[in-house]
């Protein structure tokens, strides 16, 4: 085990290890905008195509998933927060123009 994880190590190492980089290792290197203006279009353009799709494909599916779980939640009764036997006066959605306040009497029951 110690053979591979030494021979894993020696595969990543470029440079000799030193007190600030114990490892030997270096961060990883990107291309930069110049390099990737300079490359053929038509060489990146199926690799760009590929990825818009995956994304379209990825984005569709969570729209999916946060459709389903609105579905979800809405089809649940909505959950009273305060358990209580009450009396409703007026109900909001009875005025000239509706809204969803009620006004009610709670009725408590003496023990």
């Amino acid at each position: 085990m110690k053979t591979k994880m030494k021979k894993m190590t020696h595969e990543l190492t470029s440079k000799p290890p030193s007190p600030m980089n114990p490892l030997g290792l270096e961060w990883p290197t990107f291309p930069n905008a110049s390099a990737a203006a300079s490359g053929n279009s038509m060489t990146s353009w199926p690799d760009y195509m590929v990825d818009g799709f995956q994304r379209s494909v990825l984005f569709l599916d969570l729209l999916r998933q946060r459709g389903n779980e609105e579905i979800e939640f809405t089809s649940r009764p909505m959950a009273t927060v305060l358990r209580f036997d009450h009396e409703v006066l007026m109900s909001g959605r009875s005025l000239p123009r509706p809204l969803n306040y009620a006004l009610s009497v709670a009725a408590f029951v003496a023990d």
